[in-house]
C-alpha cells in the first residue's frame, strides 16, 4: 500500500527525516515537505531544492510538494490589521491602503500613483465579473 507522508520541521529535521525514511511498500510513497524557518532565506530555498534534486532518482518515495513557513512573514501580515477586524469584511481598497501605509520607504507621490493604478485595475476586474 502506498503511503502519503509529510515531513515537517526546520531544514535539518526535514533532511534527517528524508535520509532515515525506509519505505516498506512495494509502491513508491509520496512525500510532502513543510520547511519552517524564523525568517525568509534564499539559501534555505536553494538548499531545499537541492535536497529534492538529490532524492529525485531513488525509488522509495517521490517528493510531490514542498512548502515554506517563514514565521517573520506570518507575524507581519497579522500586524497590518487590528485584532477585531475580519479580513473577509474588508474592501480590497482598505486592504491595499493598509499595506501601502506600512511602506515607510516609499514617497507619497509613488504611493498615490499606486493607489490610482490599483483603482483602475479594480474597476476593470469588477466590470469583467
Amino acid at each position: 500500500q502506498r503511503k502519503l507522508l509529510r515531513f515537517s520541521g526546520d531544514y535539518d529535521k526535514v533532511a534527517e527525516q528524508l535520509a532515515s525514511y525506509a519505505s516498506e511498500s512495494e509502491l513508491t510513497d509520496f512525500v510532502e515537505l513543510h520547511v519552517k524557518a524564523p525568517t525568509f532565506s534564499h539559501s534555505l530555498i536553494s538548499n531545499v531544492e537541492a535536497l529534492i534534486t538529490d532524492y529525485a532518482d531513488q525509488e522509495a518515495f517521490r517528493i510531490l510538494k514542498h512548502t515554506f513557513d517563514f514565521e517573520e512573514n506570518s507575524k507581519q501580515v497579522t500586524d497590518f490589521f487590528e485584532e477585531n477586524i475580519n479580513i473577509e469584511e474588508m474592501q480590497p481598497e482598505d486592504i491595499f491602503e493598509t499595506k501601502l501605509s506600512s511602506e515607510e520607504q516609499m514617497e507619497e507621490e509613488q504611493k498615490q500613483k499606486l493607489k490610482d493604478l490599483f483603482a483602475e485595475i479594480l474597476v476593470e476586474v469588477q466590470q469583467n465579473d
